[in-house]
């Protein structure tokens, strides 16, 4: 899988959560922008080779893209038995219900990390999977916050509440913002 974007691309060589297994830059991207990306692949210990325009949208299949990407072999979803017992003692996770389009994803994802969410849980099946979309829109953000799928959400609402989680709907109608909203701690 191929993530493209300078941002996306950055947050993929500064993840600890996602590998990067090389970084392709094209050699229409500015100098300035290109030694910047090779110099945090380098740190990163990625692979970073660059090449013409056409051979970037050959081998990422992107045309007209902004000539960085990174290819990862499958992107990796955190799981919810190592997930649950690492937590803090008041942590916070978004469970999405039926999200399909990756966009939305994405934005879900970005505020996410902007409120240090501990993790976002997704169901296998009726749900969006992380794809190079979900990445872009999210600007990097996949590649931070945790993203559990399971297979029963409604079970893992349960398991969650066992864990001492307090359970909050969102509604679009709501009054409250979510922003006034502080964890409680479990118990």
């Amino acid at each position: 899988m191929w993530i493209v974007g300078k941002h996306p691309v950055e947050e993929m060589l500064s993840s600890a959560r996602q590998k990067t297994k090389r970084v392709l830059l094209s050699e229409a991207v500015p100098a300035e922008v290109r030694r910047k990306v090779a110099q945090q692949a380098s740190v990163a210990k990625v692979p970073c080779l660059t090449c013409s325009r056409e051979e970037w949208e050959r081998r990422t299949g992107e045309k007209g893209g902004p000539g960085i990407a990174a290819e990862i072999e499958e992107f990796r979803y955190a799981e919810l038995a190592d997930w649950l017992p690492s937590l803090p003692e008041r942590a916070t996770a978004f469970l999405l219900d039926g999200i399909t389009d990756p966009h939305n994803f994405g934005a879900v994802l970005r505020n996410a990390r902007a409120f240090g969410v501990s993790a976002v849980v997704v169901p296998k099946d009726r749900s969006c999977p992380v794809t190079p979309a979900v990445f872009r829109a999210s600007a990097g953000a996949a590649a931070h916050v945790p993203i559990v799928q399971v297979t029963n959400l409604a079970r893992t609402v349960e398991r969650l509440q066992e864990a001492g989680f307090w359970m909050y709907a969102a509604d679009e109608a709501g009054a409250m913002e979510i922003s006034s909203l502080k964890p409680a701690a479990r118990t």
